[in-house]
């Protein structure tokens, strides 16, 4: 099973995977292989798509698309 987000603002994770080849990524969505195994599936720096183990990952960051920038989460959205 997988279950991807809409479009609009990927999250943006620390990879602590030792195999990946970056240390941040934009989360796309979550998948599930067998009961109690969850994974990631999130764009590496290098645009490369990878499935990474929870564990492996913590997200950290929002991208906005309207700024075109990455966002803290625990600094509050601004209303306009």
């Amino acid at each position: 099973m997988i279950a991807l987000f809409p479009s609009g603002e990927p999250l943006r994770v620390t990879i602590t995977a030792k195999w990946a080849d970056s240390r941040t990524g934009a989360l796309l969505g979550f998948g599930q292989d067998k009961p109690g195994s969850m994974f990631g599936i999130v764009v590496l720096e290098s645009g490369s798509v990878a499935s990474i183990s929870t564990s492996e990952f913590t997200i950290d960051w929002r991208y906005e698309a309207e700024t075109d920038r990455w966002v803290d989460l625990n600094v509050p959205r601004t209303d306009q």
